[in-house]
């Protein structure tokens, strides 16, 4: 912690430029100020803080860091927010890139760049397709989901409830294509059983499907029949 003080401003060259890009507490910022003040340094550019703002917006006061008015007043002074993405700017150009990738994936069945899911491309839908859907499923990494069955390793995920498995909501309809991925591996050994459980309930599984001859009428039904399914995973399912 203030690993950058005043003593070691004062064996700095005069008109020295400072950049801290690495952790908010190495660099003794009130010291800073006083070397920058005095014209030791002679200017200074800060990514990270001590105590860093929680959004955008008018956060970076007194009230998050008792000097920060004193930095922000500095005239040779740049202030960046650390993490990049948090930038209105960037913001509102990653609400863009993110509408536009699920626009190019329902109409033309690509999701190539794509971080966090697979990267899959399928076809493009047209026009002459109205009463094609395409789906994708996002559930828990567990051997079992797509058909109905028990699952040996993780019996605490109910995958064969009620209200069926993957297959058999699927099944009623024309499946064309069909893609299925996973993020790591499920072991089939079963001897630490709970940490087996764990790593179950931590991993999910991608599906995607392109079905045909679905009513308009049938869309939400599609819907809420893979949404009651126990399987699924918090982190979201689609039907468009």
């Amino acid at each position: 912690m203030n690993m950058i003080g005043p003593e070691h401003f004062r064996q700095m060259k005069d008109g020295s430029y400072l950049i801290n890009a690495s952790r908010g507490s190495v660099v003794d910022i009130p010291a800073l100020i006083d070397a920058m003040r005095s014209g030791k340094v002679a200017g200074a550019a800060l990514d990270v803080y001590p105590a860093e703002p929680d959004g955008n917006g008018d956060y970076f006061l007194n009230s998050l860091n008792p000097w920060a008015e004193d930095l922000r007043s500095l005239k040779n002074i740049i202030l960046t927010p650390h993490i990049g993405g948090s930038t209105e700017e960037a913001q509102s150009a990653i609400g863009i890139e993110v509408s536009e990738a699920l626009v190019r994936y329902v109409n033309e069945g690509t999701t190539l760049g794509a971080v966090n899911m697979p990267e899959v491309n399928l076809r493009s839908l047209t026009v002459e397709e109205p009463n094609h859907v395409r789906v994708v499923y996002i559930h828990h990494n567990v051997p079992g989901v797509l058909r109905k069955g028990k699952n040996p390793l993780c019996h605490t995920v109910i995958l064969a409830d009620s209200n069926g498995s993957v297959n058999e909501i699927l099944g009623d309809h024309n499946v064309d294509k069909q893609t299925t991925d996973s993020r790591g591996e499920v072991s089939e050994t079963t001897t630490v059983y709970w940490n087996h459980e764990l790593r179950c309930l931590q991993q999910v599984a991608y599906l995607m499907a392109d079905i045909s001859n679905v009513n308009t009428h049938k869309i939400k039904d599609l819907y809420e029949s893979l949404e009651s399914l126990s399987c699924k995973s918090s982190e979201m399912h689609k039907v468009g």
